[in-house]
């Protein structure tokens, strides 16, 4: 028997759009396009690069800072008053303290039920902090807190909310505090405006958590941060899930008011005891300026990105070079023995 007739033989038969077998010039452009394809860097491999050049460059900036100090700043460091020294560790172990506290209220509203024991949350903090001595800080102070709060039976994506909500309470406190503090450090204010602005910010995180009582203030919260794409396509709770109740909102922005207080003093007993003259006010408006600066860290212990920022606030306040980088020598010292010291006897 004959074979059937081919459709492209057939008068009115639409011929086919695919390539026929030995068609050497459309397989190749296929093929060619593939390749070329594949051969494109990922997203992710940018962001690895950039990474590890700004990474490069902010260790390779500690490490100037470094040497511009010389001998003289560890001679200044090593000859400090040891009561101001021990005043400064005593301010440094109040902030994990707080910080403790109020993961565990964050817990205890993202589960629902669990409520450990306070010393565990502060073994998680200071395991945290330190891990960021030696890890980039978000990975360590975000990831690292979620990963042990597993390892404590919270389920992972609750304690990484608890985590993520946290560190939004300490951004938006200090983002709203650090307008203060540039109108004071571009001389818009005196330092009665300063503490006039920082007393009405305060005053008006209060008013709303008061505000906040018997409205369902979480649910409206929620609706307008899920129409931001972004946020929307990164939130996987509700926001009544994880969000501390009103009750507890007035006590929670207390210890952070607290937390930061200690922080910004601590500096300052630092700088005292290795003899700079420069008053209090210098390091408490530069201190919100630079814990803000730590968004942009990627080497480990924010080196390099901390340093220069403080570095730069503190000249631009008018303290000689030399003694602004005796402090920022003095301030990661300090930093790493006072955080090295605590995480190893809370795990006595």
């Amino acid at each position: 028997p004959m074979p059937p007739p081919s459709p492209h033989s057939i008068p009115g038969t639409k011929r086919s759009s695919q390539p026929v077998r030995g068609d050497v010039s459309r397989q190749g452009t296929s093929d060619d396009t593939s390749d070329s394809a594949d051969s494109r860097p990922s997203p992710g491999g940018f962001r690895g690069i950039r990474q590890i050049v700004f990474g490069t460059i902010s260790v390779a900036l500690f490490g100037l800072i470094v040497w511009l100090g010389g001998v003289e700043a560890w001679n200044t460091l090593v000859s400090g008053d040891p009561r101001l020294y021990a005043l400064a560790f005593i301010l440094t172990g109040i902030a994990p303290m707080l910080s403790a506290w109020r993961l565990r209220t964050l817990t205890h509203a993202a589960t629902g039920s669990y409520r450990g024991p306070w010393r565990r949350f502060f073994h998680v903090n200071i395991t945290a902090v330190a891990l960021g001595l030696v890890l980039p800080r978000n990975a360590a102070v975000v990831g690292g807190k979620a990963v042990y709060l597993r390892t404590m039976g919270v389920p992972l994506i609750r304690g990484t909310s608890a985590v993520l909500m946290e560190n939004v309470i300490d951004a938006v406190f200090l983002g709203v505090i650090s307008l203060s503090c540039v109108l004071f450090l571009a001389n818009v204010v005196g330092l009665a405006g300063f503490g006039v602005g920082v007393g009405a910010s305060t005053l008006g995180f209060l008013v709303a958590a008061y505000w906040a009582r018997g409205r369902d203030w979480r649910a409206l919260l929620d609706t307008f941060l899920r129409r931001i794409p972004f946020i929307r396509s990164k939130m996987s709770l509700a926001i009544g899930e994880f969000v501390p109740g009103p009750i507890r909102a007035p006590a929670m922005l207390g210890a952070t008011v607290v937390m930061h207080t200690a922080l910004a003093f601590q500096a300052y007993a630092i700088a005292r005891a290795i003899g700079l003259e420069a008053p209090w006010f210098v390091f408490v408006t530069c201190y919100p300026l630079t814990q803000l600066g730590l968004a942009l860290a990627v080497a480990p212990g924010a080196l390099g990105t901390l340093d220069a920022t403080w570095l730069g606030l503190l000249l631009v306040q008018g303290v000689s070079n030399s003694d602004a980088i005796a402090f920022t020598v003095a301030l990661r010292a300090c930093m790493v023995v006072s955080v090295s010291y605590t995480h190893l006897r809370a795990h006595e």
